[in-house]
């Protein structure tokens, strides 16, 4: 008898074996968080973020796993959607179209930089709707020196809505003839300088005017010394400034230019000649909904004039300026060290001003190299962004000539895990060049170690290191076996019988031969009466039921082994068991 194995692991196999060829429309995460979806036999599209790294680089190509490489062409309807954390993103220059509501609502994003050399054809609409932070758009040359042609340029949507809401942004493209049809890039800066958070209108290269101010803008700012006005709105809404120092050159400030700056604790104005801020009070205050009752330090000498002032006498506790308090209010430190003084240095850190872009570097010395900073950033010069006090390590190791990385990864956490050579569980672990790697993958218990990602089955396996690798170790459930159970009847007019099928091993199998009428069941083909028949699945088996005509005179009645149940005749007509001798056989009531 044939045995059929409807095996699990089989079925794994296949999976596993396809998905190292991705198929359009699977899904994979890279190494910064940022989800794919597979659109050709080697595209993709960006799809989510779920990482915490507020500057995001889309790389393209990407490495989808052992599935090899893939290039981004499209960012994907709501892609980023809400997302509270992105700041500035990279798009690279393969990417074709952004997609509906791609970044919808991403109102810490202040920066997005498009890629050199792009051909992007189509932003489509809401793409950037209502990303209130956004203030500055690298644009490729190629999107500036293509004129407004319908054929050329990139499409801005059907109503040219991309940037709605965008503070920043020129949103409306060129209308053609063509009715609702809008073309043109339409996402040119309104002002032409923009130096971090902060936003100076084109022409002003010395930097004399704030005109806006970015609301993913954090933690303090130290407003340019250059400067000598701010406009009506310049900082509104910057909810996640806590600090903010406005320079001795300020004469005036716009109605609501910090309006709503809800996270403010303190306010430096080093201006002797008190700024005007007078500007429709009743309604539109400079200050509105920004607590009043936090410290503002202006000089010495002018402490009483800002508590006369229009607008400052708002706040009862103006003070003079102390500038230990203003060093600790709008400055933050950089600290920098390095795992071991023999192998490397660092930079050295220091305060900086709220907002500063500060360079660090790390060297090693001879016969050492520079791994990554203790954040894993790999960046070497690296400039940071001051959002509040930071602390880094540049990690150094022993040069050891040419080494190899080796990257483990599991299918499921749940099922198993691997260790390396050492016995410890590894997910990342380098090696010099030619020297053997040994990983051994561990199963759950319940289950079973399958295979490597590159169909490979040795466990333990050994691995001469030449290159740097990436390999999953994939766990399962143990196979199934099952046996089939058939079951035929010697003469198909006579009865039937049921219970056949597929079983797991050992399962139970109840098989029931039911005569037709004018037949009885006799027995079955192995001898065997028991009707029903009940056992074990341990093997592939066929059981026929032996069925014989009704004999002359003799009547039988059937009814359940339960003696104190009613009997029926053949025709369904209930009879009196007392008035009848009763033979009990095979399992059944037998009267005569």
């Amino acid at each position: 008898m044939k045995k059929i194995f409807l095996s699990i692991l089989a079925l794994c196999l296949l999976v596993y074996s396809a998905n190292i060829f991705a198929a359009v429309g699977d899904v994979f995460v890279d190494e910064n968080d940022v989800s794919y979806e597979v659109t050709g036999a080697a595209t993709c599209k960006v799809v989510g973020y779920e990482g915490t790294n507020p500057n995001v680089v889309i790389p393209s190509p990407v490495q989808a796993g052992d599935a090899g490489k893939f290039r981004v062409t499209l960012i994907d309807y709501e892609a980023f959607k809400d997302n509270e954390v992105i700041e500035t993103v990279v798009i690279p220059k393969s990417v074709t179209t952004i997609g509906m509501d791609a970044f919808y609502n991403c109102k810490m994003l202040y920066k997005v930089i498009f890629e050199e050399g792009g051909k992007l054809d189509k932003i489509n609409d809401y793409s950037f709707y209502n990303c209130t932070g956004l203030i500055d758009i690298t644009i490729p040359t190629w999107f500036e020196s293509v004129q407004y042609d319908p054929e050329e340029f990139p499409k801005i949507g059907s109503q040219g809505k991309a940037f709605v809401n965008v503070p920043n942004i020129i949103y409306n493209g060129k209308r053609t003839p063509q009715k609702d049809k809008y073309y043109g890039w339409g996402a040119k800066n309104v002002n032409g300088i923009v130096d971090g958070y902060l936003v100076y209108p084109e022409g002003d290269t010395d930097k004399t005017e704030v005109m806006l101010c970015s609301t993913a803008a954090k933690g303090a700012i130290v407003i340019p010394e250059t400067v000598t006005t701010l406009r009506a709105n310049a900082f509104a809404s910057c909810t996640r400034i806590t600090s903010v120092v406005i320079p001795a050159n300020v004469t005036s400030f716009g109605s609501q230019a910090f309006s709503d700056c809800t996270s403010l604790t303190s306010i430096i104005c080093k201006a002797v000649d008190v700024p005007d801020c007078s500007h429709f009070p009743s309604y539109a205050p400079a200050f509105k909904n920004v607590d009043k009752s936090i410290p503002v330090y202006v000089p010495a000498e002018s402490v009483g004039a800002y508590k006369a002032a229009d607008g400052w006498n708002q706040f009862p506790n103006i003070q003079a300026i102390n500038e230990d308090i203003i060093d600790d209010l709008t400055k933050y430190t950089v600290t920098t060290s390095v795992n071991d003084e023999k192998m490397g240095t660092v930079t050295a850190g220091g305060k900086y001003d709220g907002g500063s872009d500060v360079k660090i570097e790390a060297t090693p010395n001879e016969g050492y190299i520079f791994l990554n900073w203790s954040d894993n950033n790999t960046e070497n010069p690296r400039v940071i962004k001051l959002t509040q006090d930071t602390s880094l390590v540049a990690l150094f190791a022993e040069d050891k000539g040419v080494t190899y990385k080796l990257i483990v990864n599991v299918n499921d956490p749940a099922k198993g895990y691997v260790i390396g050579n050492g016995g410890q569980k590894v997910t990342e672990t380098e090696y010099p060049e030619n020297t053997e790697a040994i990983i051994t993958a561990v199963p759950a218990d319940g289950y079973i170690f399958v295979k490597w990602s590159d169909n490979n089955t040795d466990n333990p396996r050994k691995i001469m290191m030449t290159k740097d690798m990436t390999l999953t170790a994939y766990f399962d459930l143990p196979p199934v076996t099952r046996y089939m159970i058939t079951a035929e009847v010697n003469d198909e007019t006579m009865g039937t019988v049921t219970g056949a099928g597929v079983y797991d091993e050992n399962a139970e199998v109840t098989l029931t031969a039911l005569p037709n009428d004018g037949y009885v069941f006799d027995q079955w083909s192995d001898g065997v009466k028991d009707n029903p028949r009940v056992f074990p699945a341990t093997a592939d088996a066929t059981f026929t039921a032996v069925f014989k005509q009704q004999e002359q005179g003799v009547e039988h009645f059937y009814a359940a082994p339960d003696l104190s149940q009613p009997m029926f005749n053949v025709l369904g007509q209930e009879v009196d068991a007392a008035f009848h001798g009763i033979v009990i056989q095979n399992g059944h009531k037998y009267v005569r």
